[in-house]
């Protein structure tokens, strides 16, 4: 399940994030040679009016020149940056049903993929802020975040009929064993533009969602090893809006803020089938379909400034991703009778779960 991707994802952030910074920063020295600049960036003297929680769009961030005035400034006037870091726990829906073992002689379902339930797993998500990009009011920000520890595993114990493509052609086997694993991984570079308590958001996302499903026993009759595997691997990447609004700021040390994402994204899809007969392998086949799929993201973060610069956070959020391919769906995908396979990319998965991080802004 380890892929490149988080290492791309990284590479191409930074380097978005540098030639946006520069090409905003240019534009925004355009714009103050032609008198277009917003009034509230035209004082900087205002920097002293900054709160705690950072910049509310009055004031332009003050003049460093050593890494010490960087790291620890004796000024509080708004940042230059704001970094997070973020250690989450999250839940995910189990996908559709389809059979994957059942009763000998009976369509009674012994296990079914609608019941590989996924327990809580653990990820991290980190992002920087880049604020009031060459005076022009907008903020660059950069994130990214992974969570690929989702796994879960399912023992029948005796003799079962494991499902092997969509007319449910099965394989008798005896004490039979099934896994699930899942892993999501993404990275966006957002456009921010304040007014007043809300924001709005434009940007790019990119990501990759990759599964495995197998399952297997004994064979009946050889008593040899007898499998079937699906690997799926969603790559998507698109153009996101969205919006975060403080729902409590009364000047102290905690706020409340909450936020919503939404975009279309391609995605290239592609699902790879393996079957495995009294120990050799006797079928290799992989579909692939590139298609449109939607991501959207809801959350709220309370935020408790301990210090004008560091500040610790907690969150709550909830990301439905619909139109990927999941590994167990793959078994409707194929027709032994017909010799013939494709992909399903009509699952969804539903994220929902919370984390605890610490802000610096310098």
């Amino acid at each position: 399940m380890k892929s490149l991707l988080p290492n791309t994802i990284a590479a191409l952030m930074i380097l978005g994030v540098t030639c946006l910074g520069e090409g905003a920063e240019a534009l925004a020295q355009t714009s103050s040679s032609a008198g277009i600049v917003r009034p509230e960036y035209a004082d900087s003297s205002a920097a002293a009016g900054c709160s705690a929680q950072g910049c509310d769009g009055a004031c332009a961030p003050p003049e460093r020149t050593t890494l010490g005035e960087w790291l620890w400034p004796s000024d509080y006037g708004c940042p230059y940056w704001s970094v997070t870091a973020e250690a989450t726990a999250m839940q995910r829906s189990a996908p559709r049903s389809q059979s994957l073992f059942r009763k000998t002689l009976s369509q009674t379902d012994l296990l079914n993929a609608k019941d590989l339930n996924f327990p809580m797993s653990t990820g991290f998500q980190m992002s920087g802020i880049r604020h009031n990009v060459g005076g022009s009011g907008w903020d660059w920000e950069i994130a990214y975040a992974q969570i690929d520890g989702f796994e879960t595993d399912a023992d029948l114990a005796g003799r079962s009929q494991m499902i092997l493509d969509r007319n449910n052609s099965s394989q008798a086997v005896q004490d039979a064993e099934a896994g699930y694993r899942s892993a999501l991984y993404n990275g966006e570079i957002n456009a921010r533009y304040q007014e007043d308590w809300l924001t709005f958001l434009v940007g790019f996302r990119m990501g990759q969602l990759s599964e495995r499903f197998a399952g297997g026993g004994s064979d009946i009759s050889t008593g040899l090893a007898d499998s079937v595997r699906t690997d799926t691997h969603n790559h998507f990447y698109g153009v996101q809006i969205g919006a975060l609004g403080e729902v409590y700021n009364d000047g102290g040390p905690l706020t409340i803020t909450a936020f919503c994402k939404a975009g279309a994204f391609d995605n290239v899809a592609q699902q790879h089938y393996q079957r495995v007969n009294s120990g050799e392998l006797e079928d290799l086949r992989m579909g692939h379909r590139d298609q449109a799929m939607f991501l959207g993201e809801v959350g709220v973060t309370a935020t408790y400034s301990i210090t004008q610069r560091l500040a610790v956070h907690a969150s709550a959020q909830a990301m439905w991703l619909s139109g990927v391919a999941l590994a167990p769906d793959q078994i409707r995908a194929v027709d032994l009778v017909n010799d013939t396979t494709s992909i399903d990319t009509f699952g969804t998965a539903f994220y929902y779960g919370g984390g605890l991080g610490i802000e610096y802004r310098f």
